[in-house]
Order: structure tokens, then C-alpha cells, then sequence
């Protein structure tokens, strides 16, 4: 099974068209995939829906259709780990290396943690999906596989 960790700008490309929507929606209707990603991304993705909304790219009700399926994936499919006091001590510890922004720390800490999951498990390391060229950067820099979506188109 190949696992990868989605931070919110990956995880709303399968509700907003956008570069990289395609690819990712034919990713999460393959089989043996799993999708990981921090309890943060919740907020994240509901709050590009709602900006979304205020600049009148989607109505109301498309808001609320689009916010169900998220909220639908991340009680079924998503592995959602949660903002532990954990994630927050690696997320200061990445940015004593890595010029990042808060919530893009705490996104690769949940991701650096669940990969190190996987490892005990004997399992392939996860591969880190992102649109933040910053972000993969750092990705990469602290041993992660990681790839754009929005490369891909």
C-alpha cells in the first residue's frame, strides 16, 4: 500500500477545480492508497471553501455540498491525526531549521511522525503531497519523498 501524507492544499483539489485536481482524484480512487493528514487541515480546507464562497466562486449551497464531502472523507477515508502536544514540539523543532510557516511546520511534523509509524512498521515511507514549493523544500531536506499535484498537469 503506498501512503501519502496530503497537507490542505492537496486535499481541496478533490473538491475545487484546480492545477493538480485531476491528478489527485484519479490518485484517491486507486486502490491500496491511504491518506494522511493533520486534524489542522479540517480548518484549512473549510476555510478555502468559505473564501471561496465570499468571492462568489461557489453559492451556498455548493459550499455546504462540498464541506460535507470533506467532512464525510475525514471521518471514512482520511487518517486524520490529531495536533498532539508531539506534533507541536516537532513542528518547533522544524523550524529551528526550516523556514517555514506555523502551519506548514505542523503539517510536515504529522507527516515526519507518521512516516516514522510506518518505518516501525516495516512499511514503504510515505510520500508528501503539497502545492508550496517552501514546503516540499523542507520536505525533502528532512527526508521525505515529495511531489506537487499541480506539477503533474
Amino acid at each position: 500500500m503506498t501512503v501519502y501524507y496530503c497537507d490542505s492544499s492537496v486535499l481541496i483539489k478533490r473538491h475545487i477545480n484546480e492545477a493538480g485536481s485531476l491528478w489527485f482524484r484519479e490518485l484517491a480512487h486507486e486502490q491500496n492508497m491511504a491518506f494522511v493528514t493533520t486534524q489542522i487541515s479540517i480548518v484549512e480546507v473549510c476555510s478555502a471553501l468559505n473564501r471561496r464562497l465570499r468571492e462568489g466562486h461557489i453559492n451556498a449551497s455548493e459550499y455546504q455540498g462540498l464541506l460535507d464531502q470533506f467532512v464525510f472523507l475525514c471521518r471514512s477515508v482520511y487518517s486524520v491525526v490529531p495536533c498532539t502536544q508531539y506534533v507541536i514540539e516537532r513542528s518547533c523543532s522544524i523550524l529551528e531549521r526550516q523556514p517555514l510557516r506555523i502551519l506548514d511546520a505542523v503539517h510536515l511534523a504529522t507527516a515526519l511522525i507518521a512516516n516514522e509509524q510506518l518505518t516501525k512498521l516495516n512499511e514503504p515511507e510515505l510520500v508528501f503531497l503539497a502545492s508550496d514549493h517552501r514546503l516540499l523544500a523542507a520536505a525533502l531536506a528532512e527526508g521525505l519523498p515529495a511531489f506537487n499535484p499541480a506539477a503533474a498537469t
